[in-house]
């Protein structure tokens, strides 16, 4: 990461108030994004958590635009430019040069008629006219080695079909890195990779973080990732942003009760084999319904009255905000509730 403070840098990426909305065939529609905010700097690894369905991934295709049918509204500035203002051949020069992204699902992301190898190179020749064929084949072989893809030389000529899940996965990856992007999306990158793999594909990142002062929005359940690469840290929860702070406050001084909550539900080493993990009660709210109050509500038991209004991000230290009535100081354990505030009885 850069040396320089943020304050004294332009962003590369500045999402303002984003919101992305899907019409249902019945009618009606699911606000899977609503108002959300993020920066990144150049050379910064920001993550995104949170349970499935509250937006991450939603959010992360609505920076790029590729999401079909979603009423998208808000600001999306990369290096001064907002992509949602863009025509599509616009766009279509931006993704993949400057932005690239690995998705979630490679099976249905890779094209499946054509040769991994050929996949590769065409990213990266039709954003760089000097790149020639000469250059294409060890190009190729190159990347997939570095992202642990074994025998690249004859995996090349291998059709998706014909790989592993963990395989395609880092064809994935090598593919969203072939042209070098200055902002790269990780949606769950290394969830069907062993430990060793993850390690390896990590390193890759981080080089070329390096080599191109590239920044990464990393999308991901795992929390483990999250504190050995990310710089700063978002939790959403049903489409709104909860909790954002630096990655080492929120895991040593979480404040909001749900991150509490979804951090006490990792694995601990001086627990027992036969210590039941913790879980959070209920489910996410569904978000095709107008929610009034705090959304996590209905969940949390340190719930009180003015829960009934709807919290907004607020500092709770510098660089780190929470989107909470409780006023007490960040900890892992729950914190007291007045005693003059009544509780409220979750259903």
């Amino acid at each position: 990461m850069s040396s320089k403070p943020e304050q004294e840098r332009e962003p590369l990426l500045d999402v303002q108030q984003l919101f992305v909305e899907f019409p249902r065939a019945g009618g009606g529609s699911v606000q899977a994004v609503r108002g959300i905010n993020l920066t990144l700097y150049p050379g910064e690894t920001v993550g995104i958590v949170g349970e499935s369905g509250c937006g991450k991934s939603s959010a992360a295709k609505a920076i790029l635009r590729l999401q079909e049918n979603a009423l998208i509204k808000g600001t999306v500035f990369f290096e001064g430019r907002d992509l949602l203002a863009l025509s599509e051949r616009e766009m279509n020069c931006v993704r993949g040069s400057k932005l690239g992204m690995i998705f979630q699902d490679p099976l249905t992301s890779l094209t499946p008629t054509m040769k991994i190898g050929e996949q590769i190179v065409e990213a990266r020749r039709r954003h760089d006219p000097t790149f020639t064929r000469k250059q294409a084949e060890p190009y190729a072989i190159e990347l997939l080695r570095k992202v642990g893809v074994p025998d690249p030389e004859v995996r090349l000529h291998h059709y998706p079909h014909m790989l592993s899940g963990g395989q395609r996965q880092r064809v994935m990856i090598a593919l969203a890195l072939s042209c070098r992007p200055k902002l790269l999306i990780a949606d769950e990158p290394t969830t069907s990779l062993d430990v060793t793999i993850q390690a390896q594909i990590l390193h890759t990142l981080k080089q070329m973080q390096r080599e191109v002062e590239a920044a990464v929005l990393l999308i991901t359940h795992d929390l483990g990732l999250v504190a050995q690469v990310c710089d700063r840290v978002l939790v959403m929860y049903a489409g709104l942003v909860v909790e954002s702070a630096d990655v080492e406050t929120l895991f040593s001084s979480p404040g909001h009760p749900y991150t509490r909550r979804l951090l006490r539900s990792l694995p601990r080493l001086d627990q027992r084999g036969d210590t039941p993990l913790a879980t959070i009660e209920g489910a996410p709210p569904d978000l095709s319904l107008r929610h009034l109050g705090c959304p996590f509500l209905p969940r949390c038991p340190e719930a009180m009255r003015i829960c009934k209004e709807e919290p907004h991000l607020r500092d709770l230290a510098s660089d780190h905000k929470i989107a909470c009535h409780l006023g007490t100081s960040p900890s892992i354990q729950p914190p007291l509730v007045h005693q003059e505030e009544e509780l409220l009885c979750r259903s």
